[in-house]
């Protein structure tokens, strides 16, 4: 019977041992979820001119302060992308236009700033992260970035997927290492932009009638506003009734020895007799434009501006008016 117990104390210091062993191995480490990227609300001709661009840590947290000297590595895989172009997320919307992301590990991960594309990737050495450790976790900083692009108004979204595998020391003394984390998990990454509506332009050249005797010897004056506006956008175009307006007339001005004298004069959608006003039916809708652009964005309205001939004329002078140009969505 002795010897029995024996055996029975040894095969269950056996057991003891195996099982200290494998708990050394069990991944105590863990990926922070969630990222989330949202550009927010941007004009389009922002989104048009300049990348939108955020910065994000890849972080991996450990129970325990973790040992900074022995080796390890971080691997960051770019798994995929729900929408992709040429290797590159891609944000989509109900329109067919798209805005290219750009994924880039920057000059603290990956010593130089590096764009990374769908399937690419990167291991980060222990001489790297080493310098972002921060008493218990690893925070290695990406970068994610729209491509300016002309696009239409509307929320634009996609997601992208990072495989993160780690082998990192959690017990050690200087080079030698005596307990590796070793783990692998999915990073999940939405990413969203909302692009509204605007104008990069409105060019409005001066009218100049010119001079004339009386006031119906003024000859029409032909002109045309150029707008530069969001990609298929819908939008009416007003004229205000300027700085000298009477009853709905529109004047000019000149001003004599305290006197203001008066020249009306009014402006019309192309060669037509419709006025073309701020308010109501006045106002010109983008369908209507004179010319449109193949891309939709540039739009031009021809107009005409005449002084009323059958009006008393005023006294000789210069006279001016200041007129505003407004676009409502």
């Amino acid at each position: 019977m002795r010897a029995f117990f024996v055996v029975v104390i040894i095969l269950l210091a056996g057991v003891f041992l195996s099982f200290s062993a494998s708990a050394a191995t069990t991944h105590a480490c863990t990926l922070t979820k969630p990222i989330l990227i949202n550009y927010g609300t941007v004009s389009s001709v922002v989104v048009n001119t300049t990348p939108q661009s955020q910065t994000f840590n890849i972080q991996i947290s450990c129970p325990i302060v973790l040992a900074i000297a022995a080796p390890g590595s971080i691997i960051i895989a770019y798994t995929s992308a729900t929408t992709a172009s040429n290797s590159r997320a891609i944000l989509t919307s109900s329109t067919t236009d798209t805005i290219p992301v750009q994924l880039t590990c920057t000059s603290q991960t990956c010593t130089t700033a590096t764009e990374m594309k769908v399937a690419d990737s990167k291991s980060i050495p222990s001489s790297t992260f080493l310098g972002l450790l921060a008493n218990k976790q690893y925070s290695l900083p990406f970068t994610l970035s729209t491509v300016p692009q002309s696009v239409a108004a509307g929320s634009y979204a996609t997601s992208i997927t990072l495989t993160v595998t780690w082998n990192i020391c959690t017990a050690g003394i200087l080079v030698l290492c005596n307990d590796n984390d070793t783990g692998s998990d999915t990073l999940v990454i939405p990413i969203s932009l909302n692009v509204t509506n605007d104008c990069a332009t409105i060019t409005a050249p001066d009218i100049n009638f010119g001079s004339a005797p009386v006031a119906g010897s003024f000859s029409t004056q032909p002109g045309i506003v150029t707008l530069v506006c969001t990609k298929g956008a819908t939008y009416t175009v007003g004229i205000n009734d300027g700085q000298n307006s009477s009853g709905g007339v529109r004047n000019m001005s000149y001003t004599n020895s305290g006197t203001t004298n008066l020249l009306s004069y009014d402006i019309y959608q192309s060669t037509t007799n419709n006025r073309w006003g701020s308010v109501g039916s006045q106002r010109w809708g983008s369908a209507s434009a004179t010319t449109t652009s193949t891309d939709t964005m540039t739009k031009t309205y021809n107009y005409t501006a005449k002084i009323f001939p059958n009006q008393n004329t005023p006294p000789a002078g210069t006279y001016n008016d200041t007129l505003v140009v407004d676009v409502a969505f």
